[in-house]
C-alpha cells in the first residue's frame, strides 16, 4: 500500500564549522576522518544515512569514531557548532547552513532521497503537492541552491 517517487540520489559529506582548515579543501576522502569524532544521524530515524555512513568508512578501512548519534539532523549541525565533532550529512543538508561548510566526501556515497505516501490515503491535497514536487523536479528547481548530483527522474512503485 505504500507508494515511493525517487527525488533524488543525495551525496554524503561532512559539515564543518567555517574556521576549521577543512572548511577550505573541495572534497576529503573517507579515510581522511578515520581519526576524527563524528556526528552520525541515530539509525532509528536515520537507517539509510546511518548504514551508508558505516559503509562508508568499512570501504575506506576503518571503524568510524562517532562520538554522538542524534534523533534528528538539525542537533547533528548544533552539535558540529558547538565543536562536538564533525558531522556526517548530505549535500542538501549541509548546503543550508550558514554557519558551517559542507565538504564532499570522495569516493562518492549516495542515499535516497524519496517521497513515499500510503495508497488509501492519496488525498488531493497529497496529489496536487505530489504534482508541485514533481515539476519542480522536472524544471531544475527542486533542488536550487543545493550542489548538482545524479538526480533521477520520478518513479512511482
Amino acid at each position: 500500500g505504500l507508494h515511493t517517487i525517487l527525488l533524488r540520489e543525495e551525496p554524503l559529506g561532512i559539515v564543518v564549522p567555517q574556521e576549521h582548515p577543512w572548511s577550505r579543501v573541495a572534497a576529503l576522502d573517507w579515510a581522511d576522518l578515520k581519526r576524527e569524532p563524528l556526528v552520525v544521524l541515530a539509525r532509528r530515524e536515520g537507517v539509510g544515512l546511518h548504514d551508508a555512513v558505516l559503509a562508508g568508512c568499512r570501504q575506506a578501512g576503518f571503524t568510524p569514531r562517532i562520538v554522538r548519534t542524534p534523533s534528528l539532523i538539525g542537533t547533528v549541525l548544533r552539535y558540529v557548532e558547538a565543536g562536538a565533532g564533525l558531522g556526517v550529512v548530505t549535500d542538501s543538508v549541509g548546503a543550508a547552513e550558514g554557519a558551517l561548510r559542507f565538504v564532499p566526501l570522495k569516493p562518492q556515497v549516495t542515499v535516497p532521497l524519496v517521497l513515499v505516501w500510503q495508497e488509501d490515503a492519496d488525498t488531493p491535497s497529497l496529489q496536487r503537492f505530489r504534482e508541485r514536487v514533481l515539476a519542480w523536479q522536472r524544471d531544475g528547481r527542486l533542488w536550487e541552491g543545493v550542489a548538482p548530483a545524479s538526480d533521477s527522474a520520478g518513479r512511482s512503485s
